[in-house]
């Protein structure tokens, strides 16, 4: 597969600058494929991205350093493996280790098999501890919860409120234009407007995430953020 290799070095003590991958298809249309939030490390850290495309394509880099002056990042020895320019699988070589050698998948080194993910990088290029589990994945998130893609969980009710909850806003991706009143709420699935007499009343009116029967009791962090203040009544959380 086309992968594309690079070294970076961030310094951002509060954890708040990102760094990017986009991959811009000839369509001029942008794909964020890796992120990476802060950096407590001050090292070279490297970095490898496994590109797709049915298509000529660009790769982008992209610094969001969040207005803050005090966060540094840099990026060197860029460079691609050889499947991207010949579009296809490239004959693997025999590796150079012996059996209870680890083959560093980007530099020509070999390292202790027993050193493959002791949470101790071994090789220049870190792959030794690449592709390791050290620690459980975390718990799905409820059925009435929506997962952002930094694992963290949203009461579905925030989804297309028009506030950002997501770090890189996927709650609020891919959203009904529909406008909705009188504490309505949008079903981008429908496209409807569920009306707020039908809102927590114990019967599912929107698929998304049951939207309309999530947190009926309490009012969300962030809620209301559009105007007004949140007031739990008999249908739930609503902004008065």
């Amino acid at each position: 597969m086309c992968t594309v290799r690079f070294w970076f070095y961030m310094v951002d003590s509060r954890s708040m600058g990102i760094l990017k991958v986009y991959v811009i298809e000839e369509s001029g249309l942008n794909i964020l494929v890796w992120s990476v939030i802060g950096n407590k490390r001050t090292r070279w850290m490297y970095g490898y991205v496994p590109i797709s495309s049915h298509s000529p394509f660009k790769v982008a880099f992209e610094a969001d350093l969040s207005g803050d002056e005090d966060i540094f990042i840099a990026l060197d020895d860029i460079s691609f493996t050889p499947e991207c320019v010949s579009g296809g699988p490239v004959r693997a070589q025999p590796s150079p280790c012996d059996a209870d050698q680890f083959s560093c998948i980007y530099t020509l080194q070999c390292v202790p098999l027993s050193g493959k993910c002791n949470g101790q990088e071994d090789c220049v290029d870190g792959s030794d501890e690449m592709d390791c589990s050290l620690k459980p994945s975390p718990q799905p998130c409820g059925e009435k919860e929506f997962q952002c893609s930094a694992d963290k969980c949203l009461p579905s009710l925030l989804l297309c409120d028009g506030v950002p909850d997501c770090h890189f806003n996927e709650d609020e991706s891919g959203c009904s234009n529909k406008s909705c009143s009188n504490g309505a709420l949008t079903c981008t699935s429908s496209d409807s407007c569920i009306p707020a007499h039908k809102r927590c009343d114990g019967f599912v009116d929107c698929m998304d995430f049951q939207l309309d029967e999530s947190t009926c009791s309490e009012c969300p962090i962030s809620y209301c953020q559009n105007g007004g203040t949140c007031v739990v009544e008999k249908n739930g959380p609503m902004c008065r």
